[in-house]
């Protein structure tokens, strides 16, 4: 897991945006911005978590 992290902020400067998608919390922790996505009788909702 360390090394998917540490791939993935290698190479961050190259880019204007990486989505990673998990379930795994140790994961998420690993970044500062995240997309939650929460399913709701009307449909999905999505909030921007800092």
């Amino acid at each position: 897991m360390r090394s998917l992290i540490a791939a993935i902020t290698a190479i961050a400067p190259l880019f204007e945006r990486i989505f990673v998608i998990t379930h795994v919390s140790h994961l998420k922790a690993a970044f500062h911005n995240t997309l939650e996505v929460t399913r709701t009788p009307h449909g999905s909702q999505v909030r921007l978590v800092c």
